[in-house]
């Protein structure tokens, strides 16, 4: 019964430890409502990622966006440029070490390489008109999706 007191109140006390270090972290963030009438063209956001260079990257159900903190630009396959995505249904963007973003959408993988600003749609054993939800690139240079 005593070790079930003492691990009850350390886990109590650790609590209370992470919940004041947690208020502290809350206190230096500062939240930007980013929507509609500040340029994001719809708000059905899929996620929200920070690349290397400091540009946020939303994925949309409509495409994807890269926001520079003045303007957005927008990707996605339209009468102008068709193909340039698999599908504007963006779920998920992930960085790789040549400066190369991976971009999960509802009906496969393409890749848009930052320093060309061209666009690839990659077909891959058993992936080609999937729907992919994550992408993480590691160190070794190793996808997963």
């Amino acid at each position: 019964m005593k070790t079930f007191r003492l691990v009850f109140m350390i886990l109590i006390m650790s609590g209370l430890i992470f919940q004041g270090r947690a208020h502290v972290c809350w206190d230096d963030l500062e939240f930007k409502q980013f929507s509609t009438p500040e340029g994001l063209p719809n708000s059905m956001v899929h996620q929200v990622y920070q690349d290397r260079d400091g540009y946020i990257w939303i994925p949309t159900f409509y495409g994807l966006f890269r926001y520079d903190g003045y303007e957005v630009r927008t990707y996605k396959s339209n009468l102008y440029t068709p193909g340039l995505l698999v599908n504007n249904n963006v779920l998920c963007v992930e960085e790789d070490y040549s400066h190369r973003l991976w971009i999960g959408t509802h009906e496969g993988l393409c890749m848009l390489d930052k320093r060309t600003g061209k666009m690839k749609k990659l077909q891959l054993d058993g992936v080609s008109k999937q729907r992919l939800n994550e992408i993480h690139v590691t160190k070794k240079r190793t996808g997963f999706i």
